[in-house]
């Protein structure tokens, strides 16, 4: 009787664990259908909102210093073509590098960086277990050098103990796919803070 009720226990669980998929998504949709830059095996980049009924390329002067585009409009978005040679592949020669002035750091700092193109920007302080302690500037920034002035406080107004802490730069384009748009990126660095 004792291993017919641990059979009838056991079987579901083998059924149920059998049946499940091992399915993973890369990107996901968000609210009203929105998706960013989610590669096809074609090379193709979706990048859209649920409801477009126009997709076609555009070719035309921009009136942002006068450079030409090619603007995308609609889901599908062929990857840029990257031409070998010049510029090496690595982080600081594709987004520039963030640092801060003075480190150590006693009351207060300024962390710069340059934008590449505008964009919307996250800059937030972590301590060193991973727990985020201040927002030090959200919100939209044109391109170019950057700079922004840190008081060394956390979110409620009091001076950080001294230690180490790590800042991250959360960056998300403003522009249009095909309009020199790029993917999203992070930057991060130390900052030693001694009272």
């Amino acid at each position: 009787m004792k291993y017919l009720l641990a059979l009838l226990v056991v079987l579901p669980l083998l059924v149920q664990t059998s049946e499940a998929q091992n399915t993973s998504i890369k990107k996901q949709v968000i609210a009203g259908g929105g998706m960013l830059n989610q590669t096809n095996n074609n090379g193709v980049a979706m990048s859209g909102m649920l409801g477009q009924a126009v997709i076609f390329k555009q070719e035309g002067q921009s009136p942002i210093q006068g450079k030409t585009f090619n603007l995308h409009q609609g889901f599908w978005v062929p990857e840029p073509e990257l031409v070998p040679g010049g510029i090496e592949d690595n982080t600081e020669a594709l987004y520039g590098r963030i640092s801060n002035s003075p480190n150590p750091v006693i009351s207060n700092t300024n962390i710069k960086y340059e934008l590449k193109s505008p964009g919307f920007v996250s800059l937030k302080l972590y301590d060193m277990v991973g727990n985020q302690v201040a927002t030090i500037f959200e919100g939209y920034q044109s391109v170019g050098q950057q700079s922004v002035l840190f008081e060394a406080k956390d979110r409620s107004g009091m001076p950080l103990a001294s230690g180490s802490y790590v800042y991250e730069l959360n960056v998300n384009p403003s522009d249009m796919a095909g309009n020199g748009a790029f993917s999203p990126y992070m930057l991060r660095n130390v900052m030693i803070i001694v009272r």
